[in-house]
């Protein structure tokens, strides 16, 4: 608290009634949120709780966002996605050849296999001096894990 309109300090009563309020506020925020720690989490965000700043006047932050069981399954199910993919370089571009094509035919000649292409795109823009990378997505991890050993 700061100082009244004549310039005057609060009277100590007041301000040590503030400080316990706000000391009371601190311990049901604890509480608070040692009951959600113990609990599993259904909903997407946590409320805020009163901070010191926001006590005085200050800008409030926004919710903390908490991930649920479907983000977690989404990102599992995306790193298993990532870990079929094969990122190759070298591999020139030739606009009369499919790059799916391309690069099994490189596999059979110099890995000896033949691997099942889901999609092939390149990354990056083009440029006349050398060619751009390409992103290979194969059906298996395992047959990534294989080119990658043999390569």
């Amino acid at each position: 608290m700061g100082k009244n309109r004549r310039g005057e300090e609060p009277p100590t009563y007041i301000l040590l009634s503030t400080l316990s309020e706000n000391i009371a506020q601190l311990h049901t925020d604890v509480a608070e949120l040692k009951a959600a720690q113990q609990q599993p989490v259904k909903s997407s965000t946590v409320p805020p709780t009163k901070s010191a700043e926001q006590m005085s006047g200050a800008t409030a932050r926004p919710p903390v966002r908490v991930t649920n069981d479907m983000d977690v399954h989404r990102v599992i199910n995306d790193i298993n996605k990532w870990k079929s993919n094969v990122i190759v370089s070298g591999l020139v571009e030739d606009d009369s050849v499919d790059d799916a094509v391309a690069f099994q035919q490189l596999c059979e000649d110099y890995l000896e296999c033949k691997p099942l292409v889901v999609n092939c795109s390149r990354l990056g823009r083009r440029t006349q001096d050398k060619p751009r990378r390409l992103l290979v997505r194969l059906r298996e991890e395992r047959t990534a894990l294989s080119l990658l050993q043999s390569s």
